[in-house]
Parts: C-alpha cells; structure tokens; sequence
C-alpha cells in the first residue's frame, strides 16, 4: 500500500503520529512489566492472563515500532488495540475500584495507577488517531469514511 507523500502530511499529523507512537510505547512497557509479574504460566487462567499481557506487549511494540509513517492497516492496527484496552478498561474498572475498596493499600493503589497508565495513554492514541484519519483521506489510500 502506498504512504502518504510526505510533503502531503502536515506538521500536527506528524506531532499526532508521534504523540501514538510513544503512547504505544507506554503502552508496551507497562504490559511487559504485568506481564513479567505474573507466575509462570502453570495453569489455564494463568496461561490466558499471561498470553493478553504479552500480547498487549508484544502488539504495542510493533506498532511503536512501525507507525513511523501512516498507512491504512497501521492506522486500523492502532485504532483496534485502542479499542480493545479501552473496552477492557471499562469493563474491568469496576473490579479495580471494589479491590480498592476491600484491601486498601499502597499496593493496590500502585496497581491501578499503572493500570490506569494504560488506560489513559489509550484514550490519548483514539483521539490522535481521530485527528489523522483526514491524512489518509487526503492519501486517497482508504475508503473515505474512516
């Protein structure tokens, strides 16, 4: 697939780009470090809490990695792992605020900042890649209503 000229790009589409680019690493780093403190993987839920970790890992460090210029499956890349550790925020909050309120502590509190890190760095690379779906309109490389 062809990449937008990069003459086309303007300069806060490329701020944006980055803006994701290091979000994503963010994203990456903590996922390593939940994924790194969790057991060895012995049993069935341990295996599949250890395999979304090391995938949100793996899959953020791929996209930090590449989305040094935009194109249409990096740009749906991205939009996808947005949505699905958004979607996974909302629907875990509600277990992290009742873990706050059972065992209130500076562990637990450290835990859902870090867990909240990821959240937010998320919702900052929707709305960045809100913003540059215009650049691959103008790229004439996608459908039109992104």
């Amino acid at each position: 697939m062809a990449t937008p000229n990069i003459s086309e790009v303007t300069a806060p589409t490329l701020r944006a780009i980055r803006i994701v680019r290091w979000s994503d690493g963010v994203l990456a780093l903590v996922a390593t470090f939940f994924a790194l403190s969790l057991p060895v993987p012995t049993s069935w839920s341990t295996s599949i809490l250890w395999l979304h970790w090391s995938g949100i890992a793996v899959f953020a460090a791929v996209l930090a990695w590449r989305l040094r210029q935009l194109t249409l499956p990096l740009w749906w890349a991205a939009a996808f792992l947005s949505g699905y550790v958004l979607l996974n925020a909302i629907t875990s909050f509600d277990r992290f605020i009742q873990a706050v309120r059972d065992q209130p502590g500076p562990a637990v509190t450290l835990s859902l900042a870090i867990a909240s890190l990821t959240w937010i760095s998320q919702l900052i690379v929707a709305v960045c890649l809100y913003y540059t779906r215009s650049s691959l309109r103008a790229s004439k490389e996608g459908p039109s209503a992104i």
